[in-house]
């Protein structure tokens, strides 16, 4: 999505409650974190909660079937040193982990069997996985 596509698409929410979001001490200059609420399919309104995660700030949007998570640096630069979340249950959720160095990662939940890797490029910086509920930690 180009930028302007992204500007047009978080000016047009409707009745939103936009908060900018300060990375590194600057304000990003068209982007907001949306915190009063998503609308599903439906219409409905889902929660939106802040989150913390060790050196991480995010969102959780709590949907019926599954949840969304995002996890931020607040000072936007990348690093290698792993991340521990907590996905909160009982329903699956997608969660995307940014500002991390590009390679190969590997996303393990605490106490459960397997792992899986998840690959970061270096032009995303981020890492998207699909997980249960549970402790995880996301490590080179």
């Amino acid at each position: 999505m180009s930028e302007t596509a992204a500007k047009r698409k978080a000016n047009s929410c409707e009745g939103a409650s936009r908060h900018p979001v300060a990375r590194g001490g600057k304000p990003f200059p068209s982007y907001g974190l949306q915190l009063s609420g998503s609308s599903g399919e439906n219409g409905a309104r889902w929660p939106v909660s802040k989150l913390e995660a060790e050196g991480r700030t995010g969102c959780l949007i709590t949907g019926p079937a599954s949840s969304w998570l995002v996890l931020l640096r607040p000072d936007g630069t990348r690093s290698d040193r792993e991340v521990r979340l907590q996905v909160p249950g009982p329903n699956p959720c997608r969660a995307l982990v940014t500002d991390l160095t590009p390679g190969r990662w590997r996303a393990e939940r605490v106490g459960a069997a397997g792992t899986f890797d998840v690959e970061v490029t270096a032009e995303a910086g981020a890492a998207w996985l699909e997980a249960e509920a549970g402790a995880w930690t996301l490590r080179r």
